[in-house]
């Protein structure tokens, strides 16, 4: 996945938990939040992230992905 762009104090960290459902072809039809950073613009800049990733079925294991699943997300300013 695409890395999430935040705006706000450089050095700042945080990390959120959310949970994914993508479609056959990888693309992701509900999003919801499991455990917020705890900064709404940050939660929401995750939000806006996952909409643009794509979750391949098949995980680079060989294993099949489920259809929803619980995605952590580490965020950094730099």
């Amino acid at each position: 996945p695409q890395a999430v762009q935040v705006i706000g104090v450089p050095g700042a960290d945080a990390s959120a938990v959310i949970r994914v459902c993508a479609d056959t072809a990888g693309r992701p039809y509900d999003i919801s939040m499991v455990q917020s950073s705890g900064d709404k613009t940050m939660d929401r800049a995750v939000f806006q992230a996952a909409k643009r990733w794509k979750f391949p079925r098949v995980r680079p294991d060989g294993t099949e992905r489920p259809e929803c699943e619980d995605v952590p997300v580490s965020m950094k300013i730099t």
